[in-house]
């Protein structure tokens, strides 16, 4: 289960980061901030998931 749930907070770190990094190489002038602000929020969940393993692991099925 939590491969399960490891997988799908990868897909959507993927899912949010690299549509953003395309905003920010096209768009560098107008939507810099709100790419970055997005990458920001995918580069700290990936943060959290990674130094709190136990805490996310620890669900006991009842997620």
């Amino acid at each position: 289960m939590s491969l399960h749930w490891k997988r799908i907070f990868v897909s959507l770190c993927a899912a949010l980061s690299v549509p953003c990094a395309i905003i920010a190489g096209v768009n560098i002038a107008s939507h810099f901030d709100f790419a970055v602000i997005f990458l920001g929020i995918a580069m700290i969940l990936n943060f959290i998931y990674v130094y709190h393993k136990p805490y996310w692991s620890n669900g006991n099925g009842n997620t």
